[in-house]
């Protein structure tokens, strides 16, 4: 994981997949206690997996422009290893 940060409507992660080397990706949350785990994931380095749908963001929530997918997610899974 590269990056979390919180809006008032949920959380923006930006993502680095391992299983496609050099590909970013960008998950959109609501739950806060899929937020935890996505903090949790960056500040310990651990692997997260997720499950979501794909989904069109015409304006990041901090104005620019993204050049990668993003999804909006319901489900994480916290690994406990690097």
């Amino acid at each position: 994981m590269i990056d979390v940060y919180s809006l008032s409507s949920g959380c923006y992660a930006v993502i680095e997949l391992r299983d496609t080397p050099g590909k970013t990706v960008v998950v959109r949350l609501a739950d806060d206690r899929l937020q935890s785990l996505l903090e949790t994931a960056l500040a310990t380095g651990n692997l997260i997996s997720f499950v979501g749908q794909r989904v069109t963001v015409s304006s990041p929530p901090r104005g620019g422009s993204w050049n990668m997918d993003a999804y909006a997610i319901d489900e994480i899974a916290l690994y406990n290893k690097k």
